[in-house]
């Protein structure tokens, strides 16, 4: 452990460990470093400090801000005119903005176009009838399969099983200089779709450097069939969603509000 055991007893005011603790937990938070956003999740993972997780949790999404904002750069006038040309991204916000435009526009292809795309999220039977949504990694390498092409193109790769810091892997990352995006994919019915944008995408894949805070929670939405579970109970105040435009307002919802811009939200609709 790596300070004092303070007691969910104790009045976090009034003794030297708590005040210790808050000392700490400032310097923590206004070091926007690597090294000190993993101490903080650690801490905030730390058992034996349960009654401090909710001051954790703000210290660090007070950090995540400003890592934002001391790592943002503004691009020059020549790699804004290449970005809207249609040419590589001139910083993290721009790489998601590409990837979002992209994805945005595979899901409308989908779920709407000629070939019965969504088809390809699901295993079919010998008439070509879906039974079963696929694994969620074959999913993902289908995303891959059609959202490489269009990325290099731009000097942009994407590759699967992203490696980042405490050997943990996004699903995707999409890489381009020294910038980097995780993409974290989710079926509707995963037991972590509601946590995972704070509990995987924040806390374990935008305090990357190259990231500038930035992510993409993609979830598949494989309808209200009989065969197919139901989307898990969603948090107090959240409506239970039953379509994919439903499930992505909710998800919306349940982001807190300074992670909405950090943490883009797509929802693809695999019902057919």
């Amino acid at each position: 452990m790596l300070i004092p055991l303070i007691s969910q007893n104790s009045d976090h005011g009034f003794n030297s460990e708590a005040h210790a603790l808050k000392g700490l937990m400032a310097r923590l938070r206004d070091d926007t470093g690597h090294e000190a956003g993993e101490v903080l999740a650690a801490l905030h993972d730390d058992a034996a400090l349960k009654a401090w997780r909710e001051d954790f949790s703000h210290a660090l999404d007070i950090q995540a801000r400003k890592r934002r904002e001391d790592r943002f750069k503004y691009p020059s006038v020549p790699m804004v005119v290449k970005t809207l040309t249609q040419g590589p991204p001139a910083n993290p916000p721009d790489l998601q903005a590409l990837v979002a435009q992209h994805l945005r526009a595979l899901r409308d292809e989908l779920a709407y176009g000629p070939t019965d795309g969504y088809t390809t999220f699901w295993n079919v039977d010998r008439y070509g009838r879906p039974t079963a949504p696929r694994p969620e990694n074959d999913c993902r390498d289908r995303i891959l399969d059609h959202l490489r092409p269009i990325l290099i193109r731009q000097g942009v790769n994407a590759e699967p099983e992203g490696h980042y810091a405490r050997d943990k892997r996004s699903d995707i990352k999409v890489l381009f200089g020294s910038y980097n995006l995780p993409v974290e994919i989710k079926r509707h019915y995963h037991s972590d779709l509601w946590v995972a944008p704070r509990a995987q995408l924040k806390k374990l894949y935008i305090q990357d450097p190259g990231t500038g805070g930035r992510g993409i929670y993609l979830v598949l939405w494989f309808g209200r069939k009989k065969k197919v579970r139901g989307v898990p109970r969603p948090p107090a105040g959240i409506h239970l969603p039953r379509s994919a435009e439903e499930l992505e307002h909710a998800l919306k919802q349940n982001t807190d509000e300074q992670d909405r811009v950090a943490i883009d939200v797509i929802v693809f609709d695999c019902s057919g």
